[in-house]
């Protein structure tokens, strides 16, 4: 199977619930633009994102009865959120972030 090299049609299956955050193409993750995050929220955003990182840790969640984000860190790397999303909606939140 051959597809064009387009990145803003590749198909994700996601379950319902997750907090899934998205980060813009860049040349490594050693880039800061790596680090600057969209939010997408898949039904009620209860199922937390967790990352690993080999400096510390990443938690983002999502209380959907106030609508609003949260991302708490550890460790030296500092990753920002720029926008939070329903994804079944496709329209920015009015929610905030607290990081």
């Amino acid at each position: 199977m051959e597809s064009a090299g387009d990145t803003r049609n590749i198909p994700v299956f996601v379950k319902s619930g997750a907090v899934l955050p998205l980060a813009a193409v860049a040349n490594s993750t050693a880039d800061a633009k790596s680090r600057e995050l969209q939010v997408r929220i898949f039904g009620d955003g209860g199922l937390p994102f967790a990352l690993e990182t080999p400096t510390g840790q990443l938690l983002i969640t999502w209380d959907a009865t106030s609508s609003t984000g949260s991302v708490k860190q550890m460790g030296n790397e500092r990753y920002s959120v720029s926008s939070w999303a329903r994804a079944d909606r496709d329209t920015e939140s009015s929610g905030s972030a607290h990081a």
